[in-house]
């Protein structure tokens, strides 16, 4: 089975690197890279080709909204999730017209990620 490959972009260190340690455990997935910002995120995804951006909707430099539209537009081929600690309407809204392909909140079990990575990648 050929591993999904997933960039991780979350302004909050601990939170990136948490993702990271579950996503070693999980034979289907591959971490390729992680941002610290929305410009990182897009010029890694631009770079790397990822199957999924995991995007946070409140990052620095670019928020994740704008960085989804960056990367639908110029990588079409990359999903994009965005995981976000806010439920409300207009970051969902706003993350739906960027072109994201998911969006989920932060307190979601793990599995519940997994799932929707998978999910978005298919």
């Amino acid at each position: 089975m050929e591993k999904i490959s997933v960039i991780i972009a979350d302004d909050h260190p601990v939170f990136r690197e948490g993702l990271l340690r579950v996503f070693e455990n999980i034979k289907s997935l591959s971490c390729i890279a992680t941002a610290k910002d929305g410009e990182e995120a897009v010029r890694l995804v631009k770079e790397l080709r990822p199957d999924v951006a995991i995007l946070d909707v409140n990052m620095p430099k670019i928020t994740g909204i704008d960085a989804a539209r960056l990367i639908k537009k110029d990588c079409p081929g990359t999903a994009v999730l965005m995981l976000s600690a806010y439920k409300y309407d207009h970051y969902i809204v706003s993350s739906i017209q960027a072109g994201v392909d998911g969006y989920m909140l932060k307190n979601a079990p793990h599995k519940e990620l997994i799932n929707a990575i998978h999910a978005v990648h298919s």
